[in-house]
């Protein structure tokens, strides 16, 4: 009994021991700071959006027998287990058509609904993605502390990725799922740096499949893993990037079975198609389709350009030593050169994992774009979305009446001086985030010929 007594006493101590530290009252914080905004703040025309696709799927539609699911699967699979979940707990609607708020349907800004979710369920489909930030985190913070073997550069690295504001602000309020990719993302890259390259490749295909975004770093992944094998001999060099497709190929097949079955496969490319058919044809609809139409026209030739240089970065990559420096460095610009252009906030979230490590090891003057993009991209998101945040805490609470949610919104769709007013604002907002992403590149061009081979090996 004494032992068992004394087994208990030290389990509490080394509990009470534990949650003294740093890394958890960080963590527990950012974790705080999820849950209070989760509820309260949520962009409907997202959620309302998830809401439907569960209810698709229920219905026995699948993900793509009905419109409304738009993406690659992966993100579809965890939203049916989410529905799942919350019918246990919550059966009932997850949303209504609120009335009072169908005005907002016919403003000029054309993301806004009057089918508004309810803050629980707000809540539930945020959970995953609060859990994604934090896996995300504690990543970041053991590859800080193997590289470092430094407590106070793996907490502030960890910080720079829990607390930076667009990634509590994509999981928390708006509740875009960018933190799954980036999680299966960050996963691939730390198993691409075992030589696990079959799982690396699967991890990646994952991310991919989660949201497209990541296909962005497949050409640095691809030259880390060749040149990882540039002193083997004949066909050996390329067995490592052999498995690293195989991984990714058998992934995407079996990720994709249950629409190659229902004679879905190309739905799952709506993502693509339907964004290009709507920037294509957007001319004919209104004056904010001739915006996306014409910024459609420049991001292809901004593409073209955008992917030339990340071949060119994955290729000076490949060319030099390999080190845990270079390789953070590399995917820090090469991730920030992507979206060298005006792009949606959420997508930048892509960048905050490398620039995090990055600065807080190496180098404390990227902190300045790690700031400008971290403020500027909630900005935009807020400016964008507006009173629409508040729909859902006012239709099922007292706290603020749905008139005053109205006139928010009606505001930001009014003009002044023949301009939109969310335009006035969205524009600088989207000039200062696209700075703060240009700055990356910028520091690096300037140290471009430092000897970084000197400073550490790959771990």
């Amino acid at each position: 009994m004494s032992t068992y007594c004394d087994s208990v006493q030290n389990g509490l101590k080394y509990l009470i021991s534990s949650m003294k530290r740093p890394i958890v009252i960080m963590a527990l914080a950012g974790i705080i700071i999820r849950l209070i905004l989760a509820p309260l703040f949520t962009y409907v025309y997202d959620a309302s959006a998830w809401a439907v696709v569960i209810g698709n799927i229920e219905s026995g539609s699948g993900l793509y027998g009905k419109e409304g699911y738009y993406y690659p699967p992966v993100w579809g699979y965890i939203l049916d287990v989410v529905g799942i979940i919350f019918n246990v707990f919550h059966p009932g609607v997850m949303a209504n058509v609120i009335d009072s708020a169908s005005c907002v349907e016919s403003y000029w800004w054309p993301y806004y609904t009057s089918y508004v979710t309810i803050p629980e369920f707000n809540l539930a489909v945020k959970i995953p993605l609060i859990l994604s930030d934090l896996v995300v985190g504690y990543l970041i913070y053991h590859t800080a502390k193997k590289i470092t073997l430094n407590e106070k550069k793996s907490v502030f690295a960890f910080c720079l990725w829990f607390f930076c504001p667009i990634v509590i602000y994509m999981s928390s309020v708006q509740a875009q799922f960018d933190t799954i990719a980036v999680l299966f993302l960050f996963v691939s890259i730390l198993l691409a740096r075992k030589r696990m390259q079959t799982l690396a490749g699967a991890f990646f295909m994952l991310a991919v499949m989660t949201k497209v975004i990541p296909i962005y770093l497949l050409f640095m992944l691809l030259a880390f893993i060749l040149a990882r094998s540039k002193l083997k001999i004949g066909l050996e060099r390329f067995r490592e990037l052999g498995m690293f497709l195989i991984g990714g190929a058998v992934t995407f097949l079996i990720v994709s079975l249950p629409m190659i079955i229902n004679g879905e496969f190309s739905d799952m490319f709506l993502f693509l198609t339907s964004r290009l058919e709507y920037a294509i044809f957007a001319t004919n609809k209104s004056s904010l389709g001739v915006f996306i139409s014409i910024g459609f026209v420049l991001m292809v030739f901004l593409e073209m350009i955008i992917i030339s240089l990340l071949i060119w970065l994955s290729y000076k990559f490949y060319k030099g030593k390999q080190s845990d420096r270079r390789l953070f460095l590399y995917l820090t610009v090469s991730s920030a050169t992507a979206f060298l252009w005006p792009t949606e906030p959420q997508f930048l979230i892509i960048i905050i994992p490398f620039v995090a490590i990055y600065a807080a090891i190496y180098d404390r003057r990227f902190l300045l774009p790690w700031s400008i993009i971290g403020i500027s991209a909630v900005i935009f998101a807020l400016v964008m979305e507006n009173g629409s945040l508040l729909l859902s805490i006012s239709a099922y609470t007292n706290i603020i009446p749905m008139a005053s949610v109205i006139d928010i919104m009606s505001w930001f769709n009014s003009t002044t001086f023949g301009l939109h007013n969310i335009l006035i604002l969205m524009i600088p907002a989207a000039i200062v985030q696209l700075i703060g992403t240009a700055l990356i590149p910028m520091i690096y061009y300037r140290e471009r010929n430092t000897n970084y081979e000197q400073d550490d090996v790959l771990s």
